[in-house]
Parts: C-alpha cells; structure tokens; sequence
C-alpha cells in the first residue's frame, strides 16, 4: 500500500509515510487517494472541512473514512448528496452526538440505509487508552520535577 498523508504544518516525513502534504496540496492528495483516513481535531481551521469541495477533490471511486468521531468536522448535506449522487464510492462514519441540527440526516432517513454509508459507535476509551493515560500522567510528572520538557503537550494556539 502506498501512504500518503496530510500535515497542518511542513515537517520531516516519518518513515511510514510515502508522501507528506500539506493542507494547501490536500487536492493533489485527494485526488489520488483510494481510501482517505479523516483523523483530526475540531477546531476553527477543520469545522465543516469536509464540504462539497473537500469531497468533490475525491476520486469517484474512493471511501472516506471517519476515525475522528466528530461530526462537526462535516457538512453533511454535502456528504449526503455526494453519496446519493454516486460521486463518492462510500463512507464510514462515527456519529457520536450527532443531531439534525448539526444538519443530519434524520435517524430514519434512507440515507442511513444505504450500502455505502456503514455506521459504526464512536469508541471514547480504552482500558488501554486508559493505562497509557495513567503512564504519561506519571512520566510528566516525574519530567516536571526533573525540571525536563513534557510530552504531550496540547498546542493552544492549533486549537487542541
């Protein structure tokens, strides 16, 4: 498999990575993706990124797929009209929390049914998640009172 992926910022591209983008080059990314993995935050920059022209940037022939659980990452007018006008082959989705006032499908509505839309529950935690948690809280802690830089650390001025 080929692995192309989308940065916020230019960075070194990671080993595991083919190609590294960046937001401005997402339609050269898009286009030749057969599959696109949409794993982001909410934030100002990425609420209703994926839009007509996010999904009109995909081959005809690709799946988008929702690792994020974060419906206000979509404009779901756009995603419904570009399923049932057959210009995306599918879509998994995690809809957690989503509402009709976000601009969804009603829960009973065909869309919902349809084959190329596969729903799936928004997992939150783990005990994994959990226990991984637990050890960057320790190790953070242990790195405070060394005087050492901490990892993980959320970026404020990104949004997350």
């Amino acid at each position: 498999m080929r692995v192309l992926g989308l940065a916020r910022t230019a960075r070194t591209q990671p080993p595991y990575i083919d190609q590294l983008y960046t937001p401005p080059q997402r339609g050269d990314l898009l286009a030749q993706a057969d599959y696109a993995v949409l794993a982001v935050p909410v934030t100002p920059a990425t609420r209703g990124m994926v839009d007509a022209s996010f999904l009109g940037q995909m081959k005809k022939t690709a799946y988008l797929i929702d690792c994020s659980g974060r419906p206000a990452l979509f404009n779901y007018p756009d995603l419904v009209a570009a399923i049932e006008g057959g210009r995306l082959a599918g879509v998994a989705l995690q809809p957690g929390g989503l509402t009709e006032a976000m601009g969804a499908p009603p829960a009973d509505a065909p869309f919902w049914q349809r084959p190329e839309v596969v729903v799936a529950p928004c997992r939150g935690t783990s005990v994994q998640n959990t226990q991984k948690a637990i050890a960057l809280f320790f190790d953070n802690l242990r790195r405070f009172e060394a005087g050492q830089p901490l990892l993980g650390l959320v970026d404020k001025e990104a949004g997350y």
